[in-house]
């Protein structure tokens, strides 16, 4: 048994002298000050613990390779590191760090930086990669990947990647969060997280969240499932599933599936519900625009521009000879709100309420042309539920008689439908219309009647 003992120590006392003797020693010079420093370059070392090492005192001492069981200290690694458990450099790490646990490198790390937990390093130039965190306090580059948390101190020019959330003073290059990325300054490139991208100062490139994007700035492509907020301008597009909002102004698209704001636009605004303007030039296209001021086309169901167009219509017309309209929007678009009234037997009378859309084009402050294309429920005595509706193609010329006000004549092309089965059908149908081009009643029992017909109106404001 002491025959075999003796056998395995020699082994073991040779590698320990051998590490023990693989040093030597390079002599740097510097001119400043007339100071002389001479630093002590190893091969090899091992330690077991931190400051526990098998040949000599590695906090002084840069190395090429440093291999530690448990922990290791030492100043510098020029090579390779390795470390079941924990690597911890005092200046500088470079090629290849891998530790079961964490890296520490109290200056830059120029290589490969991979641990099961965590990596920490004053500055980093190569790759990063954790089961948890990467932490840089001051310049990241290249790439940095994490199971939960990329954390930079200042400015990232590479890759983060982080399962929960990047963050990066300043990001120059594409970060990659599962919930959100922050750029505590300016972002450019590309920013992609699963829930939301912050970014206080300017977003020079894409942005794209399932949920939210925030920036002070934009210049590229905000795409959001939910929201995008810009503080100051934007340029370029704007996309949300639900809203955009721009404390500037945007030039380029707003996109979204409920609303858009901004402070002033200059290209489209385009959503399913609201857009929001002071200033726009260009296209608001959405069921409601409001807008202070409009050099374009505001296209929905109700635009209303405070610096645009509003009239308000007293008309008559063949069949209804009371009848009041509001149109608004810009001369160009106008949404037109109408009511009318056959006056005779008030106890039953034929009334009607409407819907349409128009143009005016010409001189503002001379002769100007219409066109009007409007659909419009007629009722007899209660609101009338079954088919009844009347549409009308109007051609006329307005011409203005005074500052706010203008007259209207103009001719109208009518198609009126009615379903034959509802027992107000015969006494509706006599009074409407007095003559008729066309009239067809299909197997459905849908009647169809068309005619030629007119108005003149009066417009104010």
């Amino acid at each position: 048994m002491m025959t075999k003992m003796k056998f395995i120590r020699i082994p073991i006392l040779g590698l320990l002298v051998l590490v023990s003797t693989g040093t030597f020693s390079q002599d740097n010079n510097e001119t400043g000050n007339n100071q002389e420093t001479s630093t002590e370059v190893r091969n090899l070392q091992v330690s077991f613990l931190p400051f526990i090492s098998f040949n000599g005192f590695p906090a002084k001492n840069t190395v090429n390779v440093s291999v530690n069981i448990l922990g290791g200290y030492v100043k510098e690694v020029r090579a390779l590191e390795l470390g079941s458990i924990m690597n911890i450099d005092g200046k500088n790490a470079g090629m290849c760090q891998l530790a079961g646990v964490g890296n520490i490198v109290g200056g830059t790390s120029s290589g490969f930086q991979s641990a099961g937990v965590f990596n920490y390093a004053t500055r980093q130039n190569g790759i990063q990669t954790s089961g948890v965190f990467n932490v840089v306090t001051k310049d990241a580059g290249m790439c940095q990947l994490a199971g939960v948390a990329n954390i930079v101190g200042d400015s990232s020019a590479g890759l983060q990647a982080g399962g929960v959330f990047n963050y990066a003073t300043a990001q120059n290059g594409v970060q990659l969060g599962g919930v959100f990325n922050v750029a505590a300054k300016n972002a450019g490139i590309c920013q992609i997280a699963g829930v939301t991208n912050i970014t206080a100062g300017s977003c020079n490139g894409f942005q794209g969240a399932g949920v939210m994007n925030v920036a002070k700035t934009v210049k590229g492509a905000q795409v959001a499932g939910v929201l995008n907020t810009v503080f100051s301008d934007t340029a370029s597009c704007q996309l949300a599933g639900v809203g955009n909002v721009t404390g500037g102004a945007i030039d380029g698209i707003q996109a979204a599936g409920v609303f858009n704001y901004a402070t002033k636009v200059t290209g489209a605004q385009i959503s399913g519900v609201l857009n929001v303007a002071p200033y726009i030039k260009g296209t608001q296209i959405s069921l409601i625009n409001i807008s202070d001021s409009c050099q374009g086309v505001p296209i929905g169901f109700l635009s209303f521009v405070v610096k645009g167009y509003h009239q308000l219509e007293f008309s008559a017309d063949e069949i209804f000879y009371t009848n009041l309209a509001f149109r608004t929007g810009t001369r160009y678009f106008q949404n037109i709100f109408m009511a009318g009234i056959r006056p005779g037997d008030f106890g039953s009378p034929l009334w009607t309420v409407g819907y349409g859309v128009g143009t005016l084009f010409g001189n503002p402050d001379g002769l100007s042309y219409n066109i009007d294309l409007t659909s419009q429920q007629v009722s007899k005595g209660r609101f009338s539920q079954f088919e009844s509706q009347l549409c009308k193609l109007y051609v006329g010329i307005d011409k203005k008689i005074a500052p706010n006000v203008s007259l209207d004549l103009g001719i109208t092309y009518n198609l009126y439908i009615i379903g034959t089965h509802s027992k107000y059908y015969n006494k509706a149908v006599s009074e409407i219309p007095l003559y008729t081009l066309s009239d067809h009643t299909y197997h459905n029992g849908v009647n169809i009647k068309t005619w030629i017909g007119g108005k003149i109106a009066i417009r104010f404001l």
